[in-house]
């Protein structure tokens, strides 16, 4: 699938301390987050703010996963640079026009989802400290499903789920009274 980058901002989270209470602009400042495959042959490092945040439930991110859905979050591309491995550590396959999914070439790992609209999608599965640092697991934490129509398991978190990719007036679908289920 392809994205456009208006899409899903809107239901972006306001940064907020422990306490819910609005971050300082300087805890708005653009965070650095590194990802690195399964072997430790590439590396890359991308910025917030993101595009969109949001866990995937579309076929083909599916299939390219080995998984019921994906969490991605989107950087602008001229956030998002190689560090370890570059082209020649890895594979590139157009999944759809305009998308190319980027694997290690060693280990197979899914690393970004590369676009043409000015935006990369990073799998969160492999950012350093996504699960393990507080901090980052909360930065990092989605905001919404997309594709649940198309999911193969449900998924019960509160978030709002949308049957596709969200836009102006697209409403999430009327799950456990509005959305917010699954």
């Amino acid at each position: 699938h392809s994205v456009s980058p208006a899409v899903v901002v809107s239901q972006q989270r306001r940064p907020t301390d422990r306490r819910g209470r609005p971050r300082t602009m300087a805890a708005l400042a653009p965070a650095t987050y590194t990802s690195t495959c399964l072997c430790g042959a590439v590396a890359l490092e991308f910025q917030s703010p993101f595009v969109f945040n949001v866990l995937c439930h579309c076929s083909i991110c599916r299939r390219t996963a080995g998984a019921p859905f994906v969490h991605f979050v989107a950087t602008r591309q001229s956030t998002l640079r190689f560090t370890k491995g570059g082209d020649d550590g890895v594979s590139r396959y157009e999944s759809t026009p305009g998308t190319s999914r980027v694997r290690c070439k060693t280990c197979g790992a899914l690393l970004v989802a590369e676009t043409t609209h000015g935006f990369s999608s990073v799998a969160v599965a492999n950012v350093v400290g996504a699960y393990s640092d507080n901090r980052i697991r909360e930065e990092l934490r989605p905001v919404c499903h997309i594709f649940y129509s198309a999911r193969v398991v449900d998924v019960k978190d509160g978030l709002p789920k949308f049957a596709e990719l969200p836009g102006e007036g697209v409403q999430p679908l009327p799950i456990d009274g509005g959305g917010g289920g699954g």
